[in-house]
């Protein structure tokens, strides 16, 4: 599936105003849509049996190339449809190339778990440079202690001991010398 397709949905008022999606006019809804290929198996089967009765479903699982599918198991109302878009391989069962769903009349591509999980390490590296942001703005180095937290009270005990130290040091050089 192409990233854009993400991007994209499909809406036809006027084929909505005179039919209703059901399992079985929902593929015809799809195939004026953007995603649907002129080049698939339903396509073909659906051109050279205009004016007989064949059941194109056992001609499909037959048939090898790309090929559309409605999920008949979770339709249980007339708002939502799952299309699968399948491929057919010699000696193979179908291949789930990608999925689309239908709700309200809308048509959306399926995000690949390719897709998800991109944008999750995406989301995931962006908190983390955040993190990383904000605790390079409360922390400072002090050669004497390492990485100390930036507090305006802590800075001047800090200041007040690292003046001690140095003194203390400059006192114990000066008496060994």
């Amino acid at each position: 599936m192409q990233t854009n397709e993400m991007k994209l949905f499909f809406f036809e008022p006027l084929f909505l105003q005179n039919n209703q999606l059901n399992n079985e006019t929902v593929l015809d809804y799809f195939s004026i849509s953007p995603f649907y290929d002129k080049e698939s198996l339903n396509e073909i089967i659906r051109m050279q049996s205009q004016h007989t009765k064949i059941n194109m479903h056992e001609h499909l699982k037959r048939m090898n190339g790309i090929y559309y599918e409605v999920d008949k198991t979770l339709t249980r109302d007339n708002n939502l449809f799952i299309i699968y878009k399948k491929e057919n391989k010699p000696g193979r069962e179908a291949q789930l190339i990608t999925a689309y769903y239908v709700m309200f009349g809308y048509i959306y591509a399926s995000p690949s778990i390719d897709y998800l999980s991109e944008n999750r390490v995406v989301e995931i590296l962006w908190k983390m440079n955040n993190c990383l942001d904000l605790y390079e703005t409360n922390t400072r180095f002090d050669f004497l202690r390492g990485v100390c937290s930036y507090d305006t009270n802590q800075v001047e005990k800090n200041e007040d001991d690292v003046k001690l130290l140095v003194d203390s040091i400059r006192e114990f050089v000066h008496q060994n010398k």
